[in-house]
């Protein structure tokens, strides 16, 4: 998969794939990339058809592990109480 992403600095687009894409997260967010990595691999494995075998085990760990990263990014951003409805 290749995402266009601006990685010079004069502005130009290039194409990357999903890994260097990884590689380039915010720093804030270099302690989630072997996660992010290990749920890339699990997909990988499981998108091709080479005798590897990804397990309903390793797809619902692949799962949680994206819950945990969605929490971890979002959730703070969150509000912590609702607003209340105006009729």
């Amino acid at each position: 998969m290749m995402l266009p992403r601006f990685v010079a600095p004069s502005g130009e687009r290039r194409s990357i794939n999903l890994h260097q894409s990884i590689a380039l997260l915010d720093p804030k967010y270099a302690h989630l990339k072997d996660v992010i990595l290990a749920i890339k691999w699990l997909a990988d494995d499981g998108s091709q058809d080479e005798g590897v075998s990804v397990s309903i085990d390793d797809v619902m760990d692949a799962y949680e592990l994206t819950e945990k990263i969605l929490e971890e990014v979002y959730a703070p951003k969150l509000p912590t109480t609702l607003m209340p409805m105006t009729p």
